[in-house]
């Protein structure tokens, strides 16, 4: 008696498991077989629908922080040279890339003091980084506190690191790695829009290694020394945007046959620079005055100043007070 209720319960069991692999795998999963699909048993899942990260999140990380394996060339190089891969990604958001000599000196920095600080130089770094990441990529909608992003940099870098490099990559913006190379990490389904300030800053970079080594110090020496005016606007592209046509102006005058001339150059550099000030300092003139436009002009507050002296009032005599 006992063998054959075990015998019926054996049946049942192997009987109820077929059903509803037969009924998961036919209506409700895509794959052929579902023997490991718990997301489609555990949850009302869509017929073509299994991943619910299946399409680009443009203010959240698109992969989560333990899927380290599904991108194995980024999982070895987070994992046994984390150094290099932070040095990567941080010249990636840097406006003037730098040097491959440079990123070995970074990394090389950062082992040494990882082996004689107790690991602390590249957790503290990467604390920053992902909170830069964070700012860069407005990602918002992100479940994550700034108190959890500095726990998950400090006590998690190399799933941090790992993570880091695969939203670079979505994004189109791949630093590269030892063990990735060149190959940018992509996540199927998933497509990016371009980001237009990084593709600036890689046609900088590209036009910079074109260049003789005198043009290049004249060069950034002029681009370093404005690059203050991009916190006019607040804006973390128009640096990238400063150097391309900075780019360009060169490329023209050596198309020209002038680039070898550094005082000429470095006069045109200054002039295309102050250019790009006052159009910058005109586009914030003109979101003041609509401002004041919008919400009323305050009785305690100076009218705003035009790169002439000439105050709004003057440049619009009809507005009254108040209207």
């Amino acid at each position: 008696m006992y063998a054959k209720t075990n015998k019926q319960k054996k049946t049942r069991l192997f009987l109820t498991s077929e059903s509803t692999l037969n009924y998961f795998s036919k209506e409700k999963c895509p794959h052929v077989t579902c023997l490991s699909c718990f997301s489609c048993i555990n949850s009302e899942s869509k017929p073509n629908n299994i991943d619910i990260m299946q399409t680009f999140l443009p203010h959240a990380y698109n992969t989560r922080l333990f899927q380290c394996m599904v991108d194995n060339s980024s999982c070895l190089d987070g994992f046994f040279c984390p150094w290099c891969q932070t040095a990567s990604q941080q010249n990636a958001f840097s406006p003037i890339p730098l040097p491959s000599r440079m990123k070995c000196h970074a990394a090389t920095s950062l082992c040494i003091g990882e082996l004689l600080c107790l690991g602390l130089p590249l957790r503290i770094t990467n604390v920053f980084f992902r909170m830069k990441v964070k700012e860069r990529f407005h990602l918002h909608e992100e479940n994550e506190s700034d108190m959890k992003s500095c726990c998950i940099g400090f006590w998690c870098v190399w799933c941090s690191v790992s993570q880091t490099y695969r939203e670079m990559s979505i994004r189109h913006q791949c630093p590269g790695g030892v063990c990735v190379g060149d190959t940018p990490y992509a996540k199927p389904g998933v497509v990016a829009p371009q980001d237009e300030g990084f593709l600036a800053q890689q046609r900088v970079a590209q036009q910079l290694a074109t260049l003789q080594s005198s043009q290049q110090q004249v060069l950034l020496q002029a681009l370093r020394s404005g690059g203050a005016c991009a916190a006019v606007m607040n804006d973390p592209y128009i640096q990238a945007q400063q150097l391309a046509a900075m780019a360009a102006l060169q490329q023209q005058q050596q198309h020209h046959g002038t680039g070898n001339n550094s005082g000429a150059l470095s006069l045109q550099i200054q002039q295309q620079q102050l250019l790009i000030l006052q159009q910058q300092q005109r586009l914030l003139l003109l979101q003041q005055q609509q401002q004041y436009q919008t919400n009323g002009y305050p009785h305690n507050a100076q009218p705003p100043n035009n790169l002439y002296g000439d105050t709004w009032q003057s440049q619009h005599p009809n507005m009254v007070e108040g209207s």
